[in-house]
């Protein structure tokens, strides 16, 4: 039944959860990602459950091995998964997660860091949580007993039922192939068992029982080594609630028959620590103080941590989601049911799901204050340019008024004439030097011509010299 459950809810296939952050006028900028193909164990068939053997506190029903030679008719026995191996699960999990930091704005410097390449398989038991068990928001609270009420004070066709599964993380014989890929980045192949490999798996089997959702599982090593280093990495932990909806007539609901039964997913909490231990000779090393300290609460960057005896080795990128607080200004993360263009895919994902990233909701990059900001200041320089330029061409014009230019259509310019000795006067004081004289001065020039101009051009410059040596 909660096999067919999970698959009915939609839980299977790629999740990815994704956060951007822009500060300082762009200056700072940081990215993380943390992706996750979920797919049914092929082990499944050989799960069981025993009343007093509760899944949500690292139990698990196994059968024995004599039940391969007598046709799953042995015993099942109950064992505590911590410490000990287990042949099934519900959910076989691969993780893909990194992170981009910018820092620039002319000069841009990029950070990468990332797993490059899936990581598992992991396996997961989706536990069916009890009451005591049951770590809920009020979001959450209102949200279940408004389906209880709408249910019991009002007729309805339909019965609607909440139910509430946590993830709890088994070792399995698969376990042990998780293999460190090659061209990761943000782990180092010496630390990758610690943080991602079989002593990740175990200290996630051994911690998840306490650790509620948005609880950071290092803080006992913030900023202090007294406890020592931070022992192990936590994987991802997922919890689900499925709203099932059965549609009620007279004849009994048979538990085989999902005809008029729908699952959806109603409440999805997911968190994960994305661990960071730069080398302390690295650039990341004193990257990371500047940007917790000018990102502040706008990207989920938790830290420092002890780690090799330095309390300021290791950071960590927070994933905190919670479907209830979608859409408010504290969720920096946002989730989407499938991939998106420019971050990994599981490749059997790709043709069915979007890939285009501009849709509104797949990326939280909120520019609205850099983009006002950017269009105040090119509108005020605008204005000042147009003030410059409209005081320059005053000035301009007050210094053509003085200097007695003149505009022809080709833009103001002063105008001169020449005399005999080659020197330029001023034309206008030509024309009063003309009207002046009683008669003209040049006996062989046509005197039916009023323009002193044409009377002295270079062409009978020569008549003049004879006329003035005639005269002498």
């Amino acid at each position: 039944m909660k096999n067919e459950s999970l698959i009915a809810s939609g839980l299977y296939g790629t999740w990815t959860f994704s956060t951007q952050t822009m500060t300082d006028i762009g200056y700072y900028k940081g990215r993380a990602y943390v992706i996750m193909h979920l797919m049914p164990d092929p082990m499944q068939f050989r799960s069981c459950q025993l009343p007093d053997c509760p899944e949500e506190s690292n139990h698990l029903c196994q059968r024995s091995m004599a039940s391969l030679s007598s046709q799953l008719q042995g015993k099942e026995e109950c064992v505590d998964t911590e410490g000990s191996i287990v042949e099934w699960s519900d959910v076989t999990a691969f993780f893909q997660f990194g992170f981009q930091l910018r820092t620039g704005i002319a000069y841009k410097t990029y950070t990468l860091m990332n797993t490059s390449d899936w990581l598992g398989p992991y396996n997961l038991v989706m536990a069916p949580l009890s009451r005591k068990e049951e770590y809920r928001h009020e979001e959450n609270d209102a949200m279940e007993a408004s389906i209880i009420t709408s249910d019991t004070t009002e007729p309805s066709p339909a019965r609607k039922v909440l139910h509430k599964f946590v993830s709890r993380y088994v070792s399995t014989p698969a376990s042990s192939q998780i293999q460190f890929p090659p061209d990761a980045t943000i782990l180092q192949p010496e630390i990758f068992d610690r943080m991602a490999g079989v002593t990740a798996i175990n200290e996630t089997i051994h911690m998840q029982q306490s650790l509620k959702p948005r609880q950071d599982p290092y803080a006992d090593y913030r900023e202090t080594c007294v406890k020592g280093d931070i022992p192990a990495g936590i994987l991802p932990r997922i919890q689900l609630g499925m709203l099932t909806t059965t549609t009620t007539d007279d004849s009994p609901v048979i538990a085989s028959d999902f005809t008029n039964i729908q699952t959806d997913i109603a409440m999805l909490r997911v968190d994960f620590s994305m661990l960071s231990v730069p080398d302390p000779k690295s650039k990341l090393y004193k990257l990371w103080p500047s940007l917790k300290k000018h990102l502040g609460s706008e990207f989920p960057l938790q830290g420092p941590y002890c780690y090799g005896n330095d309390p300021r080795r290791a950071y960590a990128i927070q994933l905190a989601y919670d479907s209830a607080f979608d859409g408010a200004k504290n969720q920096s993360w946002q989730v989407i049911k499938g991939c998106l263009s420019d971050l990994p895919c599981w490749s059997d994902d790709g043709p069915v799901v979007p890939y285009d990233n501009d849709a509104s909701g797949k990326y939280v990059l909120d520019p609205t204050g850099l983009t006002t900001l950017v269009c105040y200041v090119l509108g005020f320089l605008l204005m000042v340019s147009l003030v410059f330029n409209c005081q320059l061409s005053n000035q301009l014009k007050h210094m053509q008024d003085q200097h007695g230019e003149v505009d022809d259509g080709y833009g103001p310019r002063h105008t001169y004439t020449a005399t005999a000795s080659g020197r330029p006067v001023p034309q206008q004081q030509v024309f009063d030097a003309f009207h002046d004289l009683e008669e003209p001065l040049l006996s062989g020039a046509d005197s039916s011509s009023n323009d002193p101009v044409e009377q002295y051009s270079p062409e009978n410059s020569g008549g003049a010299e004879e006329s003035k040596v005639e005269a002498d």
